[in-house]
């Protein structure tokens, strides 16, 4: 899906608990070529079907957010608004990509995210960001299957 204006690109992505994963291509443009992962996410944000609510941990000035809750109507949903010891993952995990792999972040306020650069957003698991597989990725899994099909048959 892709959302925004502009001739800047990144991707957001969020892996909901029960497996569905919502990926965006936000457009943006700032004189730099880069934003900060807040207001990166907020694009993906104008989907209507997609709603997130976040808190803000630091000031006006100097904005500290955290993702709470994400929920993505006929997908997804996660509430993360109580952290407890019992369920010690129960947050969403943010991550960035800036070319060289995902690292986790420092707060989606502070990190930078570059053109072609990804946030990746993680409901209850430490795991890494996963994309939503390419049609061409689909089409070749598919092709290799029926030729494993047709191997064992011969």
């Amino acid at each position: 899906m892709t959302e925004g204006t502009g001739p800047d690109s990144a991707q957001v992505i969020f892996n909901f608990p029960n497996g569905f994963i919502a990926q965006y291509t936000a457009n943006y443009n700032t004189p730099s070529g880069t934003i900060d992962g807040y207001d990166l996410t907020q694009i993906a944000g104008e989907d209507p079907n997609l709603t997130l609510a976040f808190t803000n941990y630091g000031t006006a000035n100097a904005p500290d957010y955290f993702l709470n809750n994400a929920t993505y109507a006929g997908g997804g949903t996660s509430v993360g608004l109580s952290y407890s010891s019992s369920t010690p993952n129960n947050y969403w995990h943010e991550y960035y990509n800036d070319g060289v792999g995902y690292v986790f972040g420092d707060g989606a306020s502070v990190d930078t995210i570059t053109n072609g650069g990804a946030i990746g957003w993680v409901f209850g698991s430490n795991n890494l960001p996963v994309s939503v597989p390419e049609p061409a990725s689909l089409s070749l899994i598919a092709g290799g299957s029926v030729l494993l099909l047709r191997r064992r048959r011969a």
